[in-house]
């Protein structure tokens, strides 16, 4: 295939803009790196930090609001720490489901699911908590309503026990004496009752609890002995109804300390839900603090993540630079390549047409340049040589003709040099008949005969004049032809100068 100037430079531009596209393709690569590696950082390690410290303080808050209303006492307090610890523990769990998949690996996002599953039983603890401590409240209230109620039935026992004990009978005062010691005693049994049904109903240790619920049990035995001893000491007797109003008011107490719902019963499960409100805390904070302890190792691994990625994107920065300075340099060297081979295949043959055409114009005639190209300069070239060839042969045409001029005007020269020794011959010969005219005036018809003579001569003369004038008229004529040829091909000469050096630049 004959490639044109055209071609070429069309082939040069062509593939120093596949270079640039190249770079531009790398470059776009490695900027697709890097904004890869910093929506990684932006979309997954930062929000995973992020997260993990929000999910820790709000773990923390969870925290803090289960051990409040574990200590409250009041039941307003608890339900607003529990309010409060439900609308903590909605915000928690939008924060895990919203919690970003991180790619650090299947060990990162065990950890994160083993600290919700964690948190989420620490959440469950802590519910369970609030409602042991509102049931603890709830039967703490019943148990006060509870305790009331016996006191006043003690109270009314008691008052009527000091009554009967303050009974006169004067035809019996023995008995009378022994029901006031009985009735006493037994006040002082109520007023001891009251006392440890006050302590029972103030105690938070379960052993305490079990001695009181036995010194209830022992309290009541004894003191039912009494009350069968002062019933004995009543029969028969009128106590004007005080001994009856007390049997009723003991068998009140009696049946109140003995239903299923009586103080001790109350009291035990206050004491239940109290520590199963403790043990529903102890739990919460172990598992809060499990679930805090990998939230850290999250944070930890999202830390390690977002230095990865750092490192990443750095590399990817670093690397990008080197990349685009190597293909930077590449292209470089590339470009000025082709550029040189390119400038090189327009310039040489301008450069040698020029050498060819500066020794023609200083008259060698003899170079012509090799043509090694088919292209535009290929047959610029062979016009040059054309050029020069037809320039070569117009001289030789100029000197032949030159050549065949010197020889006519040889002959020319001669033939008036003939002439002119006729004349000067002719002049002689008239002047000897000038001179001898009288020797000649005895010879009329030799006379005749030489005048005759010398008007042929001179005809011949004056033919051979005529002859010599055309062939100078023919030398003029071919030599003003000569020299428009010559002032044509200078002209030419000049023209191909010129068009030479515009294409040189």
């Amino acid at each position: 295939m004959k490639l044109k100037v055209a071609h070429k430079v069309i082939i040069g531009f062509g593939f120093i803009t596949l270079l640039l596209l190249i770079a531009s393709l790398s470059a776009l690569s490695s900027f697709r790196s890097i904004t890869n590696a910093n929506s990684q950082v932006n979309e997954l390690a930062v929000p995973a930090q992020q997260q993990s410290n929000l999910a820790q303080i709000q773990l923390l808050r969870l925290a803090r609001l289960t051990a409040s209303g574990f200590t409250a006492e009041q039941l307003s307090e608890i339900q607003r720490y529990q309010q409060s610890f439900l609308q903590e523990q909605a915000q928690f769990g939008q924060l895990v489901e919203n919690f970003p998949q991180l790619s650090a690996g299947g060990e990162l996002q065990q950890s994160l699911d083993s600290a919700t599953q964690h948190a989420n039983q620490s959440i469950a603890a802590t519910i369970q908590m609030f409602n042991a401590r509102l049931q603890s409240l709830n039967h703490h209230a019943e148990l006060t309503e509870e305790l009331a109620q016996l006191e006043i039935l003690l109270d009314e026992a008691g008052a009527a026990l000091i009554e009967l004990s303050e009974l006169e009978l004067p035809r019996n005062r023995q008995t009378a004496e022994i029901i006031a010691g009985t009735a006493a005693r037994l006040d002082g049994q109520l007023v001891g009752l009251v006392n440890t049904l006050r302590e029972t109903a103030g105690y938070s240790e379960y052993a305490q609890f079990e001695r009181n619920k036995e010194n209830i049990s022992f309290a009541l035995s004894d003191m039912q002995v009494n009350v069968d001893y002062l019933a004995q000491l009543a029969d028969g007797i009128n106590t004007d109804g005080l001994w009856q109003q007390f049997a009723e008011q003991w068998q009140q107490l009696t049946a109140q300390l003995a239903k299923d719902t009586n103080l001790v019963r109350l009291k035990q499960l206050q004491m239940t839900e109290q520590q199963r409100a403790r043990a529903e805390l102890q739990s919460a904070e172990q598992q809060a603090e499990q679930a805090l302890s990998l939230l850290g190792q999250v944070v930890a691994a999202a830390d390690q993540q977002f230095n990865s990625l750092q490192q990443q994107l750095t590399g990817a920065l670093s690397s990008g630079s080197q990349r685009t300075w190597l293909i930077m340099l590449v292209l470089i060297v590339l470009a000025a390549t082709t550029a040189y081979f390119t400038i090189s295949a327009m310039l040489k043959p301008l450069a040698g047409i020029n050498h060819v055409l500066g020794y023609a114009a200083e008259g060698d005639l003899t170079r012509t340049l090799h043509i090694k190209q088919q292209d535009e300069f290929g047959a610029l070239s062979e016009k040059v040589n054309s050029l020069i060839t037809a320039l070569s042969n117009l001289l030789t045409n100029i000197q032949q003709n030159a050549a065949a001029l010197n020889t006519t005007s040889h002959r020319s020269t001669q033939a008036v040099s003939e002439i002119n020794q006729s004349l000067h011959l002719q002049q002689q010969q008239i002047s000897s008949v000038n001179q001898i005219t009288e020797q000649l005036a005895t010879s009329t018809a030799a006379v005749a005969n030489h005048a005759a003579d010398a008007g042929e001569a001179m005809q011949q003369a004056l033919q051979q004049s005529q002859q010599i004038s055309r062939l100078a008229a023919d030398n003029n004529q071919r030599i003003n032809k000569l020299a428009q040829q010559l002032v044509s091909t200078s002209a030419i000469m000049h023209k191909v100068n010129d068009e030479s050096t515009n294409i040189g630049g």
